[in-house]
């Protein structure tokens, strides 16, 4: 078994507690770049994916066991891309909700709101 720490930047496709990692901490700019090149590697395996299935099928390399290979080589592949360089989603993504960020004593709160308790919504109605 590949152990995820040692590979070079301890990415690999099977760890799967990434985003698990990321829920429970601050929604800050370094937590908001995981989290999109967490997405880049998502999209891109989706386009890796697609790209594949558009090949014609048959040949000689064409079997279920291939297809299982090809599909942990993609996931592996995107992931790589995403934290290299990758194709710029993720630059865009954390430029764009960067914005909505919280600052001050807000910025503490966590990803997924649990600090706060239930958020808790006003809906106006005009009767």
């Amino acid at each position: 078994m590949i152990d995820p720490a040692s590979m070079q930047g301890g990415a690999v496709y099977t760890d799967l507690k990434g985003l698990d990692q990321l829920r429970g901490q601050p929604a800050n700019e370094e937590t908001l770049r995981k989290v999109a090149n967490q997405f880049e590697a998502l999209f891109t395996q989706m386009i890796l994916k697609q790209m594949r299935a558009s090949l014609p099928k048959g040949g000689l390399f064409d079997s279920n066991q291939t297809e299982m290979y090809q599909g942990m080589f993609d996931q592996q592949v995107s992931l790589s891309l995403s934290q290299n360089s990758g194709m710029g989603l993720s630059e865009l993504l954390v430029k764009q909700l960067g914005k909505h960020l919280p600052q001050g004593p807000e910025a503490e709160t966590s990803l997924t709101g649990a600090a706060d308790g239930p958020a808790k919504t006003e809906v106006k109605r005009d009767v």
